[in-house]
C-alpha cells in the first residue's frame, strides 16, 4: 500500500518548487490543489534529513507566487484518488482560506527576558535558599514556600513586561498586521507570537529590523516569511482515507509501498 504523506493545498502551483529528490504527486480541483510526497521515511535517512529538506522547500517558496496551506501533524493518505476525495470534500473552506489568506505571509517572533536565565541575584530562592535542622522544619518550611510565592510572583513581573513590549511591537507593525497568535511558555517570561503579514514590503522589513536592534531589554529572535501554519481556519477531521502519519525511523523497513 503506497503513504503518500500530505504537505498541504495550494494555489499558483506551477511554480510550486520540487521537495528535494523525493517524487512529489499534485491533484488539482478547480483553483485548489494539494500536494503530497512519498512516506519521508522512504527516501530520507533521518528525520533531521527530512527537516532540513522540509525547510529548504518552504524558504524557496518565499520567491514564487505560490500560495501553501500547510497540514500540519503528519497526516497521509494510500492514493491520488484519497487526494482528490479530500480536495472535493473541503472545497468550500479552501476557496474561503486561500481567499482570506491571500498575499499574506506568516512572521515568527520569540520573545524572553534574560534575567531569568543569566541573572540569579533576582531570584529570591536560590539568594535566600533556608536552611535549618530538624528542630525548626517547619519554619523552614513556610519559609520555603513564601519564597516559592516571591518567585512566583517575580516570573510574573517580568513577564508582564515581555507582554507590554510584545504588545508595543505589535502596535509599530499594525499597518501590516492581519492577524496574530500569542503563546507563553509555562511560568516564564518567554512568548512566541506569530504574525500574519499581508503585503509584507521594504517599510515593514525596515521596521522590523528597527524593533530587532532598538530592543535592549530582553532578548528578541525573528524568522520567515513562512506559510501561514498558524492561521489555517480550518481543520481536517478525521476521515477513513485520511491518516495520522507517525513518522519512525526505526520502522523504516517496513515503509515500503506494498
Amino acid at each position: 500500500m503506497r503513504r503518500l504523506y500530505l504537505l498541504g493545498f495550494v494555489r499558483n502551483w506551477a511554480e510550486l518548487p520540487t521537495f528535494g529528490d523525493t517524487p512529489s504527486y499534485l491533484i488539482t480541483n478547480g483553483l485548489n490543489g494539494v500536494v503530497a510526497i512519498d512516506s519521508p521515511v522512504k527516501h530520507f535517512s533521518t528525520k533531521e534529513e527530512f527537516l532540513r529538506t522540509m525547510l529548504v522547500f518552504l524558504e524557496s517558496l518565499r520567491c514564487v507566487p505560490v500560495i501553501l496551506l500547510p497540514i500540519q501533524f503528519g497526516m497521509r493518505v494510500n492514493s491520488e484518488r484519497d487526494m482528490a476525495v479530500l480536495l472535493r470534500r473541503y472545497e468550500q473552506e479552501l476557496d474561503h482560506a486561500f481567499e482570506r489568506l491571500s498575499n499574506c505571509r506568516e512572521f515568527n517572533l520569540h520573545l524572553e527576558l534574560p534575567v531569568l536565565k543569566r541573572q540569579t541575584d533576582a531570584d529570591p530562592i536560590i539568594n535566600n535558599r533556608p536552611t535549618g535542622n530538624s528542630d525548626n522544619n517547619l519554619s523552614v518550611g513556610q519559609q520555603y514556600w513564601t519564597l516559592v510565592r516571591e518567585r512566583q510572583e517575580y516570573q510574573e513581573r517580568q513577564a508582564t513586561l515581555v507582554k507590554e513590549a510584545m504588545l508595543d511591537i505589535l502596535a509599530r507593525l499594525a499597518p501590516w498586521l492581519k492577524d496574530y497568535q500569542i503563546d507563553r511558555e509555562h511560568n516564564q517570561a518567554t512568548f512566541s507570537i506569530a504574525i500574519l503579514v499581508q503585503g509584507a514590503d521594504e517599510n515593514f522589513n525596515d521596521t522590523l529590523e528597527h524593533i530587532l536592534m532598538e530592543e535592549k531589554r530582553f532578548s528578541i529572535q525573528s524568522s520567515g516569511p513562512w506559510p501561514p501554519y498558524h492561521f489555517i481556519p480550518f481543520s481536517l477531521n478525521q476521515e477513513n482515507y485520511l491518516v495520522h502519519e507517525t513518522l519512525s525511523w526505526s520502522e523504516r523497513r517496513d515503509c515500503g509501498d506494498r
